[in-house]
């Protein structure tokens, strides 16, 4: 008999040379019968005869017809790893032999060791041929999708399941990304379920989880209400010391799962959260280039233009297609106003201007983005108090979950971007929302910028102006100097005829010419 936990379990046993089986028999347990308590005190245990030893208490051995045994523990080092028993129908002291049957099971001890350790050397070299086989279906690929597949794949190979899922955590949800052998697997692909006392359990311990009869536990709860699930294993996806997620492995069969079968599939699952793990950091990486890609071409475009209108639209249009959703605007501030500066889908051209003012008190959720400088998100606008102004908006757009982001320039307060789905409740995650306040915190500078740039050809323009208008000025005083030039040459000319004329009359001019001697009016006032 070979120790497994506390059983004493047959292994081999022969009857006047014949080979006989324990099917269905009830094994032996740690100091019971005198097995048992040749295990518990790792000794050698002898009785004669058998039927008045009350420490006889297996029945199949006194229905043989057995009167005397002797049982001799294996030993392993200190341990002892089970028995071998030896029986007679007569009676005989076999403790009169107890020196020749110790070393006899010492020999055996040490066959039956090395027999075990080939066994188990030969078990591990298969379980390794089928985790290399299982693993060869991830370990190549970096998608994500790809990966979660190839899991399920190799999963077959590790341990037969009727129905198996892979969840991922994500914002204290777990999001079944992956699922084989549901009635409806398309139902429950991407659907999301809080965390329960299972999952917490394995989370703590970084253990794997086995139901006997998932059906007789009340607390369990059934992906998609499926009533078949019997056995039951849950297994974590342990990356980098933290639990990403769990691979959920589940037989129509009662007890089809053993712990030993958990502690195997356990090795497939911590390569699965490896591969996982950088698929998620490889999506991530591709993620971010391509975020900033985007961000560099909407500055490109940002900067090709100084039209408020223009750059207003173009940051609407490209805000909202960056992830796909339905619905934007630019709401520019004006200390307790609000300006729509532009809508995607746009604004009909011909909107009025006074139709796109609204009062900040009578939009909450926008004035609060603005007053905390941080992004402000509805889930779910169904399950959401609003404003009448707010209620007005969101079913003219159509709009399910919302995201306000606060527009700032440095410490200045600029505005807010408002972003939204428009074909179902949607979730905003870290990465997008990050993504989101780059570009808004880029947009805000660019608004700034377009406003310094209207401001200085303001400038520019009202200094223009005043330059013409004192150019003007100056002209016509210019203007006004010239004909007074013109007015004393033709005096001068006038003096000069007279005098000739008085000259030529014989007469004496009393006065000079004024225009040449200079203070001569003066000095005939003195005199």
């Amino acid at each position: 008999m070979l120790l497994e936990g506390d059983d004493l379990v047959p292994i081999s046993v022969r009857y006047r040379d014949i080979e006989r089986t324990f099917e269905g028999l009830p094994t032996h347990k740690i100091g019971h019968c005198l097995c048992g308590l040749a295990v518990s005190e790792k000794r050698s245990i002898f009785s004669c005869p058998m039927d008045s030893d009350e420490r006889c208490t297996w029945n199949e051995c006194k229905l043989l017809g057995l009167r005397s045994a002797a049982v001799v523990p294996l030993i392993r080092g200190d341990q002892v790893f089970g028995i071998v028993g030896l029986g007679s129908e007569s009676e005989r002291h076999y403790e009169h032999q107890e020196d020749f049957i110790e070393t006899l099971s010492s020999v055996i001890a040490n066959g039956m060791n090395n027999a075990l350790l080939f066994a188990q050397e030969q078990q591990r070299l298969r379980e390794a041929e089928v985790l290399r086989q299982a693993a060869s279906s991830i370990t190549a690929r970096l998608d994500l999708k790809e990966v979660l597949e190839g899991i399920l794949d190799g999963l077959v190979v590790v341990i037969a399941y009727d129905s198996a899922a892979l969840f991922l955590r994500r914002e204290g949800y777990l999001h079944l990304l992956a699922g084989r052998g549901f009635p409806d697997s398309t139902k429950l692909l991407g659907a999301k379920f809080p965390e329960d006392e299972f999952t917490n359990q394995v989370c703590k311990t970084h253990r794997p989880l086995v139901l006997e009869d998932a059906l007789a536990v009340d607390d369990f709860k059934r992906w998609g209400d499926v009533d078949y699930i019997r056995g039951w294993m849950l297994l974590p996806l342990i990356a980098r010391k933290k639990v990403i997620g769990f691979m959920s492995v589940e037989s129509q069969i009662p007890e089809a799962y053993e712990e030993t079968d958990a502690e195997f599939a356990t090795a497939f699952a911590n390569q699965a959260a490896i591969a996982v793990d950088n698929a998620q950091l490889f999506e991530a990486t591709k993620k971010r280039q391509d975020d900033l890609s985007i961000l560099f071409d909407v500055s490109q475009l940002l900067a090709s233009t100084m039209q408020m209108e223009s750059v207003l639209q173009l940051i609407a249009k490209y805000a909202t297609q960056l992830r796909g959703l339905g619905s934007g605007a630019i709401y520019l501030i004006d200390e307790e106003s609000l300006f729509l500066g532009a809508t995607t889908p746009p604004l009909p051209e011909n909107f009025p201007a006074e139709l796109r003012r609204a009062n900040l008190a009578e939009h909450p959720h926008i004035a609060k983005a603005l007053s905390s400088r941080k992004p402000v998100i509805i889930a779910d606008v169904s399950e959401t108090s609003l404003s009448t102004a707010e209620c007005e908006v969101v079913e003219l757009r159509s709009l399910c979950s919302i995201i306000y982001i606060p527009l700032l320039a440095g410490a200045r307060l600029v505005g807010a971007l408002i972003l939204a789905s428009t074909n179902g409740v949607r979730e905003f995650l870290p990465d997008e929302i990050e993504m989101y306040q780059s570009l808004a915190n880029q947009a805000a500078l660019t608004i700034e910028n377009v406003r310094l740039y209207e401001a200085s050809r303001h400038h520019a323009s009202e200094l223009e102006k005043r330059v013409a208008e004192r150019t003007k000025e100056l002209q016509t005083l210019v203007n006004l100097m010239a004909g007074r030039e013109v007015r004393m040459a033709e005096l001068k000319k006038t003096i000069k005829k007279l005098r000739k004329q008085l000259v030529d009359a014989g007469m004496e001019p009393i006065a000079n010419d004024p225009l040449l001697e200079p203070g001569y009016f003066d000095k005939k006032i003195r005199d």
